[in-house]
This record gives structure tokens, C-alpha cells and sequence, in this order.
């Protein structure tokens, strides 16, 4: 299967084996997710400060955007794999607010991904500051599995830095959370 991520297409597979002169009534289909489901969160850290909001934007995901999926062997072929940039919405949280998220999740093909993005602290609606992040070449990157679900978190706050973690979310099957959050 040749297949091209659009973010909102999910793609799934179920295979079936019979023996050989065997008859069945009723024949009884396992279907996988061959894709990730990815969301974003922001959450703010300082909901006493007012007057203060934050937009995370710019989100983009460089990694697999076109693959070819082995239905017998069960796996992606990794040489097949087209690389491209996925920019998602911008996510806003305002002041006094305590988190925000991208309103529909994304599916992306399994594999490697770098994550970068830019945080607006904005005050009295004046942007105050924009910083780019991660601060060092490569720190977000991230290894998607199929069938598994991540949660990006990004913390904001006033006058503290900003830390980014990922956690697994319970509608799929989780995957390992990165346990230490990224500055």
C-alpha cells in the first residue's frame, strides 16, 4: 500500500488466515492502525497573571509524509519513505485560562520526527516576546510508532522558561512517555 499522510485520514489494515479446505460461517477480522495520532497541548502555567496569554505556533513536524506498507511482512519499508514538513494550526491560550489544545488530532506515519515551533508571550494583546524552540539543533526528536497515540505538552508560563514533554493518550495503544520535560 503506497499511501500519502494527509493528517486526517486514518489508515487501517486487517488481514485473515485460513488454512487450506477449511470452511468458515463466520470469519473474524483484527484491524490495526498502521498510522500515529499526535495532539498538542499547551498549558498555562501562570493562569494568576493577567493580562497575559500565550500562542504556540509555527508547529511544524519534519518526517515521514509518503510510505509503502508490506501488507504480508506486516511493517512500513523505511526506504520507501518520503520526508516532508507538516505544519500544524497555531494553538492560543488565554490569560487566566489553564490549557488550550489543537482542535482536531493528526495522523501521521509511523517513524522519526524533529518538532519545532514558536511561543508568543503576549500581554494586554502586544506581543512582548517570540522564542523559537527547541533551543538546541535536534533536542525534539521523536520516534512515532503505529497504533499509538502522543500527546505534545508545552508548558508556558511568565518569566519561567517553557518545557516541552510527551505523554501517551489512553485512546490508542500508549506508547512510552518521554519522562523528563525539555527545555
Amino acid at each position: 500500500i503506497t499511501y500519502n499522510a494527509d493528517g486526517v485520514t486514518d489508515l487501517l489494515c486487517a488481514t485473515v488466515e485460513r488454512p487450506d479446505n477449511t470452511n468458515y460461517d463466520t470469519v473474524a477480522f483484527s484491524f490495526t492502525h498502521l498510522l500515529s495520532k499526535v495532539n498538542f497541548t499547551v498549558t498555562n502555567e501562570s493562569t494568576d497573571a493577567s493580562g497575559y496569554s500565550f500562542v504556540v505556533k509555527n508547529i511544524k513536524l519534519v518526517g515521514n509524509k509518503t510510505g509503502v506498507y508490506d501488507v504480508v511482512a506486516g511493517a512500513w519499508d523505511t526506504d520507501e519513505f518520503t520526508i516532508d514538513e507538516t505544519n500544524l494550526p497555531e494553538i492560543t491560550v488565554a490569560s487566566g485560562a489553564a490549557s488550550n489544545e489543537l482542535t482536531t488530532e493528526v495522523l501521521f506515519l509511523p517513524g522519526q520526527y524533529v518538532i519545532t515551533f514558536d511561543v508568543d508571550i503576549i500581554y494586554n494583546d502586544e506581543v512582548i516576546t517570540t522564542t523559537s524552540y527547541p533551543a538546541t539543533t535536534g533536542a525534539y526528536t521523536y520516534t512515532l510508532d503505529a497504533a499509538k497515540a502522543y500527546n505534545f505538552n508545552v508548558d508556558v508560563a511568565v518569566g519561567q522558561k517553557i518545557n516541552f514533554t510527551v505523554s501517551a493518550q489512553p485512546t490508542w495503544t500508549d506508547s512510552t512517555p518521554y519522562p523528563t520535560p525539555l527545555q
